[in-house]
């Protein structure tokens, strides 16, 4: 045997003795060959040969390069290469193409389009074919997958907060607004590029994307359609094209067929009418049910039709002076006619009779029910609500504000500068707070409460400390809160004067989801009107708000 197969067949065993630690090193760790061929002293060949016959997958050369590429260590070499870079290739492409970025310069495309007839790869017809449907990477879940774990996921929140405010940063430098659809500049771009490829100015009038919006709404509604209204003892007649549209059932009990709207069902309602001649929602026996925990039934008055003279109060409870109404979504919308001066007209009418009106708009009870329930029972029985003092206040800095708002508070998230917290002594984490009251400054010393919130079960008198707190420890000359005046707020701030009101102002909703106008803005590219007419968003109206002030002679006297 030559000396050369000798040594080879030496290699092999080696790797053999190790195929383990080399399929780890190779498959786990993402190693190259060669770097493992260095840990063991034997050639490349010997220990591929080995690697193959063990039945270890050998990587292709551009997922070997995606590895290396991938590394920090690299990244950071490449960044810091780019940069020095940066001028003179700059300088270059903007000597040949009239662009820093060439791939925007006026010569580069002016050239393609000469050859092509497009002023952009992206643009030619075959690249598009090749695109369409299942072929488009954006379209596969694995690729979605990826980018939403490049982006947002496993990312801290200092990380998180970083890149929201590198966002930021660039619309400001760049469009010199907080958010691209409030540019003129691009709203007038969208507009000329949809009149151009799809003869509207906005994607939602395309009748081709309205007929694809409502295919892919039914085709996900079918099975909880057909779920709630088994829940019902109800079963489609034929098939729905809309849940806001009128469609037959028929009643698995009694077998009576008749028309009723699928938002309805989603909301508890639209039973067989047969069946169920009169019948009240899941939320409003549940609300009925608390409210009989509290105050014995007797003392209770329910469907009240006298006091507001042929209007109805759900649940009236007289010695309270207090009636409580819960608003279905639907019902109480626009889409059934319910305009912005309806929920307030009956709010101000019972004001008129010496009673405070309380509103529970279905999805709130649904969604935030402790919430509702502890601004009830600070307005008839705050004794029931958990109030020792024996807590702590201070100035509170974290990133998970904005999750403890959006947990316990009604009111959207707002941004602040500053937030003053109550927590239990024993508390080191933002789970154990038990209330919080962020503050904007307005002018010097005056300054605008944005969110208050306290966790269920404790009585809201604590953010009325955490104000008191505030004021004093920060020489505060007066602060403003808006208190909306479909709940019993206005009663936690009662070293406040009402200085002014509000008008009714509206959210919109679809089945049991509800998103502010800000959100609508974005989500329909600022033409909110044409979109939740075409999308099935219907608004609904609340009460507005009351304007109340703190001054600091208030709060010395």
């Amino acid at each position: 045997m030559r000396k050369s197969e000798e040594i080879a067949n030496k290699e092999r065993e080696i790797v053999r003795n190790n195929i383990e630690e080399v399929r780890t090193l190779y498959e786990i760790e993402k190693q190259t060959i060669s770097k493992i061929c260095g840990k063991f002293n034997v050639k490349f060949h010997n220990l591929k040969q080995i690697m193959v016959e063990s039945n270890i997958k050998i990587r292709t050369q551009s997922e070997n390069q995606l590895i290396v590429m991938n590394r920090l260590e690299v990244k950071k070499n490449i960044s810091e290469a780019s940069k020095k870079s940066q001028p003179k290739r700059k300088e270059t492409n903007i000597r040949k193409y009239g662009s820093e970025v060439a791939a925007c310069g006026v010569n580069w495309k002016d050239n393609y389009e000469k050859e092509f007839g497009v002023r952009h790869p992206n643009q030619r017809k075959e690249f598009r074919e090749r695109m369409t449907g299942d072929n488009n990477p954006s379209k596969k879940m694995e690729s979605r997958e990826k980018i939403k774990q490049n982006r947002w996921v496993n990312k801290s929140s200092d990380e998180l907060s970083k890149i929201w405010g590198k966002t930021l940063l660039t619309w400001k430098t760049n469009l010199d607004v907080d958010n691209p659809l409030k540019s003129k500049k691009v709203i007038d771009k969208i507009r000329k590029t949809n009149m151009k490829n799809r003869g509207v100015e906005w994607v939602v009038q395309d009748p081709k994307v309205k007929e694809k919006a409502l295919n892919s709404h039914v085709i996900k509604m079918k099975e909880k359609v057909k779920e709630k209204l088994s829940e019902l003892d109800l079963e489609l007649v034929e098939e729905f094209t809309n849940v806001t549209n009128h469609v037959p059932v028929k009643c698995l009990k009694c077998g009576f067929e008749f028309e009723t709207v699928l938002d309805y069902v989603f909301h508890d309602n639209g039973k067989c009418p047969k069946c169920y001649p009169k019948n009240s929602s899941k939320n409003e026996i549940e609300i009925r049910n608390f409210i009989e925990s509290i105050i014995p039934k007797e003392k209770l008055v329910f469907n009240d039709r006298r006091v507001l003279k042929g209007k109805e109060l759900d649940l009236l409870i007289p010695e309270k002076k207090i009636a409580i109404e819960h608003d279905g979504i639907f019902y109480h919308s626009e889409k059934r006619g319910v305009k912005k001066e309806y929920h307030i007209n009956k709010t101000n009418d019972c004001l008129n009779k010496g009673i405070d009106l309380f509103h529970i708009f279905e999805d709130e009870w649904y969604n935030k029910k402790d919430l509702i329930k502890n601004k009830i029972l600070y307005k008839i029985d705050k004794f029931k609500l958990i109030y020792s003092g024996a807590f702590g206040i201070k100035e509170y800095h974290d990133v998970e504000v904005r999750d403890f708002i959006i947990k316990n508070d009604l009111y959207e998230y707002l941004d602040y500068d500053l937030c003053i917290t109550a927590y239990e002594m024993s508390a080191t984490t933002i789970d154990e707070l038990i209330s919080l009251v962020t503050f904007k400054k307005i002018k010097n010393n005056n300054w605008e409460i944005r969110n208050f919130c306290v966790i269920s079960d404790y009585n809201p008198k604590i953010i009325l400390d955490i104000v008191k707190f505030f004021t004093e420890e920060y020489n505060v000359e007066s602060i403003i809160v808006h208190t909306n005046k479909r709940f019993f707020d206005k009663d936690i701030f009662e070293t406040f004067i009402i200085v002014g009101e509000t008008q009714p102002d509206y959210s919109y909703f679809k089945s049991l989801k509800r998103i502010t106008k800000k959100e609508m803005i974005i989500l329909s590219e600022d033409n909110s009107e044409e979109y939740s007419k075409i999308n099935g968003w219907f608004k609904i109206w609340d009460c507005g708000n009351y304007i109340m002030k703190y001054k600091k002679q208030t709060i010395n006297s």
